[in-house]
């Protein structure tokens, strides 16, 4: 008894999986696994990811959100660049304000970030 459970268990997998492939075969070309989020997507559907997983495909939604991270990290790098831009001008200011005999008020502190 327990052999023929076991056969029609082992017989209902395997449909089970036969179906399963046939569908894939259907609706992806190439199925691919989200190394992010391990949704299966056809590959030429993805989009390369630059931060989280360099030189691999991941998903289109996961995708989309990788590139919402990077634009942010580039505007955090830009905003820093801009006020270390802004502290040098202020510094050559001072420098040219004092040469020419101007009194200078004391040093602004800038924090670090």
């Amino acid at each position: 008894m327990e052999n023929k459970q076991n056969s029609i268990l082992i017989d209902f997998l395997n449909n089970s999986l036969k179906e399963y492939e046939n569908k894939m075969e259907e609706e992806f070309e190439m199925p691919t696994p989200c190394q992010k989020c391990g949704k299966i997507f056809d590959l030429n559907d993805g989009t390369g990811s630059v931060k989280w997983f360099p030189n691999t495909v991941i998903c289109q939604k996961c995708g989309d959100e990788e590139e919402k991270e990077v634009e942010r990290d580039d505007e955090i790098q830009d905003l820093k660049s801009q006020i270390d831009d802004a502290n040098y001008t202020i510094k050559e200011a001072r420098s040219r304000l004092i040469e020419l005999g101007v009194d200078v008020p004391l040093r602004v502190h800038t924090p670090d970030y």
